[in-house]
């Protein structure tokens, strides 16, 4: 539609509209006008391009005088904007988990203008910040709190381009990152000393076994006798099954002593 500022009642009005393609019909049309603000509505534009189209009007009298072209122009963009790079990660030691504290910060980039910053939400909440970062380029952060929901975490970007034109909500990312919050430590896992005594025979092949261990947890064990100066016997593993044994423990740096065995389990997030 297009509106008239000032124009003389009782005369006659042709329009048309072009894009910058020669290859496209103009629109046009006539029409007499009633009020000094005339507006022309119903105009269909939908063979003309996606372009800068100019409407151009003239105004002729009862007399056949014609009047000089009044002119303006417009943007027709009818492609809905769109996302061409979307990842997620965590700042936490291992990218792809989070835990209570830590921030997931989502990397995008539009492939046009867009109007204003997108609207964000991770794990349901709105983000703490989205930077325009220029070029189109975003990022969208949140630190996660304890109570969010544990597992991968979901994330939406809502977006519209210069002209308001929405595009397609985007809920997963492009290089198939993803980030998992885990707030839960290991629990519930026991750990017993094979041996019953500890002897000249078997001082240099101790081993203990676990009971309800976290498959991929990390684990963390310290030896020791109750002698402050015989140094812990220490070691480190990743848990493969529930049930994992640690073998070919060498005791004979301890004393022979109460010996206490103290493991700890910490999982992929950190949480321990």
């Amino acid at each position: 539609s297009f509106s008239f500022t000032g124009a003389i009642i009782g005369t006659i009005y042709e329009y048309s509209i072009d894009d910058t393609n020669a290859g496209t019909a103009t629109l046009s049309g006539t029409g007499t006008v009633i009020t000094a603000t005339d507006t022309v509505s119903g105009i269909d534009a939908s063979s003309l391009d996606d372009d800068t189209l100019t409407l151009t009007v003239a105004l002729t009298d009862a007399a056949g005088n014609v009047g000089v072209d009044a002119v303006d122009t417009t943007l027709k963009d009818t492609i809905l904007p769109a996302l061409s790079v979307v990842s997620i990660a965590s700042n936490n030691s291992d990218a792809s988990w989070a835990m209570a504290a830590d921030t997931v910060t989502i990397n995008f980039t539009a492939d046009e203008n867009l109007a204003a910053s997108p609207t964000v939400t991770i794990d349901g909440n709105a983000a703490d910040e989205v930077n325009d970062l220029g070029g189109n380029s975003y990022t969208a952060s949140r630190q996660m709190q304890s109570g969010d929901t544990e597992g991968p975490i979901t994330f939406s970007i809502e977006f519209a381009d210069a002209v308001g034109n929405a595009g397609i909500s985007v809920t997963s990312s492009t290089d198939a990152t993803e980030v998992i919050f885990d707030e839960t430590p290991p629990a519930d896992y026991s750990v017993s000393i094979d041996q019953a005594t500890i002897s000249g025979t078997n001082q240099t092949a101790l081993s203990f076994v676990f009971a309800g261990a976290e498959i991929g947890a990390a684990f963390m064990y310290s030896l020791d006798d109750t002698n402050v100066t015989t140094t812990a016997i220490t070691g480190t593993g990743t848990i493969v099954s529930a049930t994992d044994q640690v073998t070919a423990i060498e005791a004979s740096s301890l004393d022979d002593d109460m010996l206490t065995l103290t493991v700890n389990l910490s999982d992929a997030a950190g949480n321990d």
